[in-house]
């Protein structure tokens, strides 16, 4: 019967040691410089957030396109803007054309929200919140 040698304690050599020594540094390095990155990251992040809210608040603010549109259609229609209003490829006219082709009531909203108040919906159709 062949028995084998017992190879559980072999003795590292210095150049083994340092290689596991220099390897340990290199990882520790690396968590460092990952740690740099990640609070520069996060900087950053703050920074883009400090940037951009007053941004979103602004765009929030305006309200929704289709209702800017309408208040500058009306501002031109009741002659507080100065604009072309009688050709017939002027946006002004243009627009006229839809609202003339697509009467709505004046007091639309007022009405949709009556009636949704005495259904069991819970949101308002007519809110920009949406």
């Amino acid at each position: 019967m062949k028995f084998q040698k017992d190879n559980s304690e072999v003795a590292f050599t210095q150049q083994m040691k340092d290689d596991i020594v220099a390897k340990e540094v290199v990882i520790e390095e690396a968590k460092e410089e990952a740690k740099i990155l990640v609070a520069k990251q996060q900087e950053i992040g703050n920074k883009i957030k400090e940037i951009m809210e007053p941004v979103i608040d602004r765009i929030h603010s305006y309200g929704v396109l289709t209702d800017q549109l309408d208040r500058i259609w009306h501002d031109i229609d009741e002659e507080r803007i100065q604009a072309d209003k009688i050709s017939a490829n002027s946006w002004y006219m243009s627009i006229k054309t839809v609202k003339n082709e697509n009467p709505i009531l004046a007091n639309w909203e007022e009405e949709i929200k009556v009636l949704y108040s005495n259904t069991v919906f819970s949101t308002d159709p007519t809110s920009s919140n949406v």
